[in-house]
C-alpha cells in the first residue's frame, strides 16, 4: 500500500507558492487558480534543488535495469542510480523500496543516488570529497568493493587492491590511501530499508545486462565481456554475473 503523506516540508512550499500566486482582486482569478493547482510541479522541482532536500525515497519498484532502477512514488517514476551492494538486495519488482538518496547536481543534469543503506551513502558522499572523485567514480567503488573491504584497504595502505577498482589508478589509490586513512568505517548496522529481497525477475539477456551493468561502472566493454566469460555459467541471473564478476576482479 502506497504511503500517501506529502514528502516533508512540501506543505510549506505549497502554502508559500499558492499565497504568491493568490491575487487580491481582478479578472485574472481562474487563471490564477490554474496555476496554483500547476504549482505541485514546481514544489517537486523545489524539493530536487537541494542534495540534502530528499533524504529517502519509499514506493513500488517498477524497473531494474542495473546500475539503474525507477521508484514509483505515488505516479512518479524516479530514476535512481544504485551501487551493485544495494542492486544485489533489492526486491522484486512491484513491491515497496525504500532508499537513502543524494541528489548530485550539474549543469546538464541532476542525478539521484540510492543505497540501501545509510553507511553506504555516507562512504559515497565521503569520496566524493576527495579530489579527483565524481559521483560515477564512487558508484564504481561502492559496487566494486564491500564498505568493510574498502575501509580495510584504506587503513591498510594496500594500494594493489585499491588499483583493482575500475577507474583507480596507482595516484588515485595512493590520494585515497592518504586522504581517507581514519575517515571510512565499514559495517552494515543500520540495516536496509525494505524487508527482504525477493528474487530478481530474469532479464531477457542476463549476459548482456551483466556487460551493460559493469560498463556503466567504468569498465571497458572488451574487458567487461571478458570479467563476464570468465563466471558464465548455466541459470546465472544478471545480478549474479556482475557479483560474481566484481568479485573475481578484486
Amino acid at each position: 500500500m502506497h504511503d500517501r503523506r506529502e514528502p516533508e516540508g512540501s506543505g510549506a512550499w505549497m502554502r508559500l507558492i499558492i499565497g504568491l500566486r493568490r491575487p487580491q482582486r481582478g479578472p485574472s482569478t481562474l487563471f490564477h487558480r490554474r496555476s496554483a493547482v500547476l504549482s505541485c510541479a514546481e514544489v517537486n522541482l523545489q524539493l530536487l534543488l537541494g542534495a540534502r532536500m530528499i533524504g529517502h525515497i519509499r514506493g513500488e519498484l517498477v524497473v531494474k535495469q542495473p546500475p539503474e532502477v525507477v521508484v514509483d512514488v505515488q505516479g512518479v517514476g524516479y530514476e535512481i542510480l544504485v551501487p551493485m551492494t544495494t542492486y544485489y538486495v533489492l526486491p522484486g519488482l512491484g513491491e515497496q523500496v525504500r532508499l537513502w538518496t543524494h541528489l548530485s547536481i550539474r549543469e546538464d543534469a541532476h542525478v539521484l543516488f540510492g543505497f540501501a543503506q545509510e553507511s553506504e551513502r555516507t562512504l559515497f558522499r565521503t569520496l566524493i570529497k576527495v579530489n579527483g572523485i565524481g559521483p560515477k567514480l564512487a558508484l564504481a567503488i561502492l559496487s566494486a568493493i564491500e564498505p568493510d573491504d574498502f575501509a580495510r584497504f584504506i587503513e591498510m595502505d594496500d594500494i594493489n587492491q585499491l588499483m583493482k577498482i575500475p577507474g583507480v589508478g596507482k595516484k588515485m589509490a595512493e590520494r585515497l590511501a592518504l586522504e581517507l586513512k581514519g575517515k571510512v568505517h565499514g559495517g552494515n548496522a543500520d540495516g536496509p530499508l525494505f524487508s527482504a529481497a525477493s528474487p530478481a525477475v530474469a532479464a531477457v539477456d542476463p549476459v548482456e545486462d551483466a556487460e551493460s551493468a559493469l560498463v556503466s561502472l567504468g569498465y571497458k566493454p572488451a574487458v567487461a565481456a571478458k570479467m563476464i566469460k570468465q563466471v558464465q555459467a548455466p541459470g546465472l541471473a544478471s545480478d549474479e554475473l556482475i557479483r560474481l564478476a566484481l568479485k573475481s576482479a578484486l
